[in-house]
C-alpha cells in the first residue's frame, strides 16, 4: 500500500540512533462474523466463609461409595451457584440435595463463595428468525473507533435481492448497524472485559422490525428449498488517522473467475462454504418450564417411568398400547395443576370443548406447514376447563397464554388420577396432525391401516389410534420446540 512506503522512506530520512524507535500502528478489520454468547462463571476471591450441613445415606449407596458422597454434593453444589451466581444459601443447598437422602450425625462443612461471570463468544454459521445472536468484529488499532456493519443477502435472491442489505432489528434500529470498538464490555459486570476491548460487538435479532415484514421473510424463506437462506457481511470504517485512508482488511477473498467480489476483501463469510444460513423459525415449547416428566428434571424416581421421550414406552409416550383396543395418540407433559400453557405458534382456535375427565380441549389451527401446503392442527387436552383464555374463532400469537393445567377428576367413581402415586394427575395431552385430513380428531372407526403416517410397534389386530388419519407423532417437533425455547432461555 502507498501509504506504508510513504511511511518508510519518512523513516530513511529521519536522524537514526540507537535509541530512535518507530511503531507503525496501521488500522486493521481482521474478521467479521456471527456469534452467540457463552456465560461462564469463576470463583471470585471474596469468600463467605463456610457452613456445616447434615446429610445422610441412601440405603442403595454401597459403603465403600460413602466416603465419596461428600465431594458429590460439594460438586453439585458448586455447579448451582455458578448457574445462579450467588452466595451458597441453605435452601440452594437443600434444593441441590433434593433427592439425596440424610444420615443424622453426618456432617459437610460446604464453602460460601461468590460466582463471577465471564464470558466468551462463540462463532456459528447458522440460526433461525427471531433469534438473538451477536455480530462480532475483531479489529487492531481501532480501539474507540465507530465501525459499521451491513448483513446482505447471499447468492440468491430470498429476502432481498442479491448483495443487497437487510435490515435487521437492533437496539437502536436504524439502516446501519453501528457500534464503537470497544464500547460493549465497558459497561458489563463481568470479569474479563479486557478481552474486548479490540471488538466491535453488535446484539441483534435476527428478524425487522415489524411483524408484517416478518411474515414475508417467513414466507420467502419458506419457499426455498431447505428452508434457509444465505447471509454475508459487509463491514466498513474509518482510519483512525486522518493522513490514511487505507484501513488493511481480511476478508473473504472469492478466487473464483467469475466472482464480482473477488477483490474486495472487507466481504465477510461470502464463500462458497462459509455462507451464514438464515432458517426459518420454529415452534415454541408449550410451557415455560420442564415437564416433571422431563429427563432433564424428573420431579422424583417415580416419574422415570413416565418419560415421554421414550418411544411407545409406557403409558405418557405415543403411541403406547392403552387398554384392549386403543394406541395412545398423544404426549402426555406432565406438570402441576395451574402450569400456564402457551401457544407454540401463531394460528386460529378452531373449537373449545369438554374432553377427559372432567377436563377440556383446545383445538388450534396453527401456521405451520408440517407438510407442504397445510397447516399443523393441534389438540391441547386435558386443560383445565375453569382457566381457558380464548375461544373458538380466535387468532392467537406464538407464546400467548391459552390454558392452564387440569386436574383429572372420574366423577362417576368420585375418584382422581393418581399417576405417579400419591400424585393427583395434571398433564398436557397434546396430539398432532398435519392438517391433510378433515373432520373429528377422534374417530374410532378409522383403522390402523388408514393412517398415514402414525404407525406403533405396539400395533396388534383390532387396536388402534382411534383419530383422525393424519395423526403424526408429536415427539420429534416436541424436541425440536423444546431444544428451540431452552436456546431462547424461555425455559426456566
Amino acid at each position: 500500500m502507498s501509504f506504508i512506503y510513504d511511511i518508510i522512506d519518512a523513516i530513511d530520512n529521519m536522524v537514526s540512533g540507537p535509541a530512535a524507535q518507530v511503531k507503525i500502528e496501521i488500522p486493521e478489520v481482521m474478521d467479521a462474523y456471527f456469534a452467540t454468547r457463552k456465560p461462564m462463571f469463576v470463583k471470585s476471591d471474596a469468600s463467605g466463609g463456610s457452613h456445616a450441613y447434615t446429610f445422610k445415606y441412601n440405603n442403595n449407596v454401597a459403603a465403600d461409595n460413602r466416603s465419596n458422597i461428600a465431594n458429590i454434593i460439594l460438586k453439585k453444589v458448586n455447579e448451582a451457584e455458578r448457574a445462579n451466581n450467588k452466595f451458597t444459601k441453605l435452601d440452594n443447598v437443600t434444593s441441590v440435595l433434593k433427592n439425596q437422602y440424610y444420615k443424622a450425625g453426618s456432617i459437610i462443612n460446604i464453602p460460601l463463595f461468590k460466582y463471577k461471570e465471564q464470558v466468551s463468544f462463540e462463532k456459528i454459521n447458522s440460526a433461525i428468525l427471531e433469534e438473538k445472536v451477536y455480530l462480532i468484529v475483531e479489529t487492531l488499532y481501532f480501539r474507540g473507533e465507530e465501525i459499521w456493519i451491513e448483513i446482505r443477502q447471499g447468492k440468491e435472491k430470498v429476502i432481498v435481492e442479491e448483495k443487497k442489505r437487510i435490515e435487521i432489528l437492533h437496539d437502536n434500529y436504524t439502516e446501519l448497524i453501528k457500534v464503537n470498538v470497544g464500547e460493549w464490555a465497558t459497561d458489563k459486570d463481568i470479569e474479563n472485559k479486557d478481552d474486548f476491548k479490540d471488538w466491535a460487538i453488535a446484539e441483534i435479532t435476527l428478524r425487522p422490525n415489524s411483524d408484517e415484514e416478518l411474515k414475508k421473510w417467513e414466507t420467502a424463506i419458506g419457499n426455498t428449498i431447505n428452508n434457509r437462506t444465505h447471509l454475508c457481511l459487509l463491514v466498513d470504517a474509518k482510519s483512525p488517522n486522518p493522513d490514511y485512508a487505507n484501513i488493511i482488511y481480511y476478508g473473504n477473498k472469492n478466487d473464483e473467475a467469475n466472482s464480482e467480489h473477488s477483490n474486495i476483501t472487507n466481504y465477510w463469510l461470502d464463500v462458497e462454504g462459509k455462507w451464514f444460513e438464515l432458517g426459518k423459525r420454529k415452534m415454541l415449547f408449550p410451557f415455560k418450564s420442564i415437564p416433571l416428566n422431563h429427563p432433564d428434571k424428573f420431579k422424583n424416581d417415580s416419574y422415570k417411568r413416565y418419560d415421554y421421550n421414550k418411544k411407545e414406552d409406557n403409558a405418557a409416550s405415543f403411541g403406547y398400547r392403552r387398554g384392549s383396543n386403543r394406541i395412545h395418540a398423544a404426549c402426555d407433559l406432565y406438570y402441576e395443576i395451574g402450569e400456564p400453557i402457551y401457544a407454540i405458534e401463531d394460528g386460529i382456535v378452531k373449537a373449545v370443548y369438554p374432553f377427559y375427565y372432567d377436563t377440556w380441549a383446545i383445538e388450534i389451527e396453527h401456521d405451520y406447514e408440517y407438510k407442504k401446503g397445510y397447516k399443523l392442527y393441534v389438540r391441547y387436552g386435558e386443560v383445565s376447563k375453569n382457566n381457558i383464555k380464548v375461544k373458538a374463532g380466535q387468532k392467537v400469537l406464538k407464546g400467548e397464554k391459552i390454558a392452564e393445567i387440569g386436574l383429572l377428576y372420574n366423577k362417576a367413581e368420585n375418584k382422581y388420577i393418581v399417576q405417579p402415586s400419591p400424585d393427583k394427575r395434571g398433564m398436557l395431552h397434546i396430539e398432532m396432525y398435519t392438517g391433510e385430513a378433515t373432520g373429528k380428531l377422534s374417530n374410532k372407526t378409522v383403522k390402523y391401516t388408514s393412517m398415514l403416517y402414525a404407525k406403533s410397534s405396539k400395533y396388534s389386530t383390532n387396536r388402534s389410534f382411534q383419530r383422525r388419519r393424519d395423526l403424526i407423532d408429536p415427539l420429534p417437533l416436541l424436541k425440536e420446540m423444546y431444544n428451540t425455547s431452552k436456546a431462547k432461555n424461555i425455559i426456566q
